[in-house]
């Protein structure tokens, strides 16, 4: 080694970089070249470790180096060489032992190490501009370099870096990982890209793409001489992808628990998209009758009555929360169903999407109409004493007249006109008359109350509302209060006549009950209505009474509250009361001070122009045509009674029961036919089924009338295509009805 060490001998001339190093690596020679190269004179070097190969980056070398030797193998192999201004570049370094020293000749190349050393710190500044951390390593695993986001990413300064292995920088388990993977990168040379973790000095874990590739020397033909890689955090991206797949889990499980919860409850669910219908439970598609397949996709428009749509249109493409609103619903056979909706507008799937909730409202709405039926009847059972005494008055008058006039007739049978006791007679029928008028009212005003029609908001005139509620109250009232009328004159208002009567009967029957009996010259019950502002009538009921304690004022209007004695009232009235104003778009409120009185106040929309105008009765006309008409009733006494009303006007023929009426029909000519309903063998109804088979001209001319109607009854003539007049009636009305027929 001598000759080695000499700085005259051959081997300190050589033209390359070429040094010795012990087996403890330290520097034993150490060439002119080699000062050129990396920077260090040979001063500084001689005796220590050598400085191209710093910290664990030396014992790795010098194994790698070792092997080169013992094979004598002629093939340089690249080692990261560190310069003395801090680069670090790859060096193919050729091994032999010699004297038990390890001699290193640079090859062919070499001399432009120096040379380059220029080009490596220009390219150093390229890789620190770069955000992604890049790094390089040589063979043996050993970085070579990096750029500044890889010491800024690792949190390890450069120096710790330099010349170490992963095992010097990582944990174990992460090592052993990167080392698998560039083994086989350099064995395959097939580039990779794979995933894993990089521990941070906290202890912090984050996941990386790794991105690496065989690192080449142009010079030598392309020969590998380390690999290069890049690193991609993709923590965020990691996180935010288990994020979203555990919401779109979460999603999927609320989704089946949604399902589940809409399908078992017995509510109606419906989910729409500006009012197309995307789920329908299977409550709602009961009541529809209809598939899922039919209804999904649909429009809910399609099944809604034409003028809830209309009114709920707004409420289907906007956003704002509906409030309770009452729908009916049109089945697939035609029947309507009566449902109250809410909806809701919430984010589904990340659409904008309305969720309505609705209640079957039928057996709601029933119950609500037994309970008016029951409060109405309990009313005409409070009222049934005074209209008992009411009707007694002029039936005994009736009946005492018309003994008279049947006594006088016979006694001036034969008599001239001129005789006295014609007045006489005269003046008893028209006494007669006019009790027979009293108790048709009664008993008309009755029948309206009692009968449980149906709840279509018609045109209802008001003052005639008042006066007939008023007559069947009038028992009640006259021994308490005076009546007092300050009706204005308004529109008629929307509704049904006899469940309006109910309402104003209750309140009028209530404010006398708040009188006492004996002085109804010191109190007063005044009725009025007027037109507001708005379109509405108002009409109130007030009274001078005890009037209401305030603790009982927010409780008046719930079913079965009463003040009354056990045994007096149901505790119904105001509530039935209060749920009829409501159906026809009213409402029903209530004021009063102790001591002083009560005031109830309706207010009703009024009727629209087209219902008014259905509202207004026919004027009867002035002609005088005399033309043939048939009067068919079972009872020959009435039959008879309403040919003498009408032969002035008709020349009338009577038939006793529907087989008689087609015999004459079928042998005679007739205008019009006058048929009571309720009838022994063929009723009315019938008769006017056979009618229409044999003579469908006449059959269109045909006035029903009949004495009660049931419900049933009821839907029946509404519905059986001909006109029908209810008794009791008079000769005017029986004239007006038959004229308006052959009008």
């Amino acid at each position: 080694m001598e000759c080695v060490a000499d700085p005259s001998s051959l081997f300190s001339a050589l033209p390359v970089p070429a040094f010795a190093l012990s087996s403890a690596g330290e520097v034993v020679a150490w060439n002119t070249a080699a000062e050129r190269a990396f920077g260090w004179p040979r001063a500084e070097v001689l005796g220590r470790p050598a400085p191209l190969f710093p910290g664990p980056a030396l014992a790795v070398a010098l194994e790698a180096l070792r092997r080169v030797a013992e094979a004598r193998c002629d093939d340089a192999i690249p080692l990261a060489c560190a310069h003395r201004g801090g680069a670090t570049r790859i060096v193919r370094l050729g091994a032999s032992e010699a004297e038990g020293a390890l001699l290193l000749v640079a090859a062919r190349g070499g001399d432009a190490a120096a040379d380059g050393a220029g080009e490596a710190l220009r390219l150093q500044a390229v890789l620190d501009a770069i955000p992604a951390p890049i790094f390089f390593k040589d063979g043996a695993g050993a970085y070579l370099g990096f750029n500044a986001a890889f010491e800024r990413y690792l949190g390890i300064p450069r120096e710790r870096l330099l010349g170490r292995t992963v095992f010097d920088i990582a944990p174990r388990d992460l090592a052993e990982v990167y080392r698998a993977a560039d083994d086989a990168l350099l064995r395959s040379g097939v580039p990779q890209i794979y995933e894993t973790r990089v521990e941070w000095p906290d202890g912090t874990r984050r996941d990386v793409v790794f991105h690496k590739a065989l690192l080449h020397d142009g010079a030598l033909a392309g020969a590998p001489i380390g690999l290069a890689g890049a690193m991609l955090d993709v923590t965020d991206q990691r996180a935010a992808e288990r994020s979203l797949r555990a919401a779109l889990e979460a999603a999927q499980r609320s989704d089946v628990s949604f399902r589940r919860l809409v399908e078992s409850v017995p509510d109606l669910v419906v989910i729409h998209e500006r009012g197309r219908i995307s789920y329908a439970n299977p409550a709602m598609r009961a009541v529809l009758q209809l598939s899922p397949e039919e209804v999904e996709g649909s429009s809910a428009l399609d099944w809604l009555h034409p003028a809830d749509g209309e009114a709920i249109a707004p409420y289907l493409i906007g956003d704002a929360p509906m409030p309770p609103w009452q729908l009916r619903l049109r089945a697939r056979d035609g029947s309507l169903v009566t449902a109250e909706f809410r909806a809701i507008s919430i984010d589904m799937g990340g659409r904008p999407v309305r969720v309505a909730i609705g209640r079957d409202l039928t057996e709601r709405t029933q119950a609500q109409e037994r309970l008016a039926r029951a409060q109405r009847l309990a009313a005409i059972g409070t009222l049934a004493a005074g209209v008992a005494h009411e009707l007694n008055n002029p039936l005994t008058f009736v009946l005492s007249n018309v003994e008279l006039v049947a006594d006088g007739l016979r006694m001036l049978r034969g008599a001239p006109p001129d005789a006295d006791g014609w007045d006489e007679a005269s003046h008893a029928l028209d006494d007669a008359l006019e009790g027979a008028e009293r108790m048709r009212v009664i008993v008309r005003d009755l029948r309206t109350m009692a009968r449980a029609d149906d709840s279509a908001g018609g045109p209802v005139d008001v003052r005639k509302l008042l006066e007939n509620a008023a007559n069947l109250a009038s028992n009640d009232v006259r021994p308490r209060a005076r009546l007092v009328w300050d009706v204005a004159d308004v529109p008629p208002v929307r509704g049904s006549e006899g469940r309006l009567g109910q309402v104003f009967v209750n309140l009028i029957v209530n404010a006398a009950h708040a009188i006492p009996e004996g002085h109804p010259e010191d109190h007063v019950i005044r009725l009025s209505a007027a037109l507001g502002r708005d379109g509405k009538v108002a009409i109130c009921v007030s009274d001078t009474g005890a009037g209401i304690p305030p603790e009982n004022l927010s409780r008046i209007f719930d079913p079965f509250f009463t003040t009354k004695p056990a045994g007096i009232g149901t505790g119904l009235g105001l509530w039935v009361c209060h749920n009829i104003v409501s159906a026809f778009g009213g409402t029903l409120d209530v004021t009063s001070e102790v001591g002083r009185g009560t005031r109830f106040r309706v207010l009703l929309p009024a009727a629209g122009p087209g219902e008014t105008a259905r509202a207004v009765r026919r004027e009867p006309r002035d002609g005088r045509e005399r033309r043939r008409l048939l009067v068919v009733d079972d009872e020959p006494l009435v039959a008879a009674s309403v040919r003498r009303q009408l032969a002035t006007d008709f020349v009338v023929d009577a038939a006793c029961g529907a087989a008689d009426a087609l015999a004459r029909i079928a042998a005679d000519r007739y205008d019009a036919v006058v048929c009571d309903v309720t009838m022994e063998g063929p009723n009315g109804l019938e008769f006017l089924d056979a009618l229409r088979r044999e003579e469908p001209d006449l059959a269109r001319r045909v006035l029903l009338v009949t004495g009660g109607v049931s419900p049933a009854a009821g839907d029946l003539l509404s519905t059986c295509g001909a006109p029908w007049l209810a008794k009791p009636f008079d000769g005017r009305q029986l004239r007006r009805a038959l004229r308006d027929l052959l009008a």
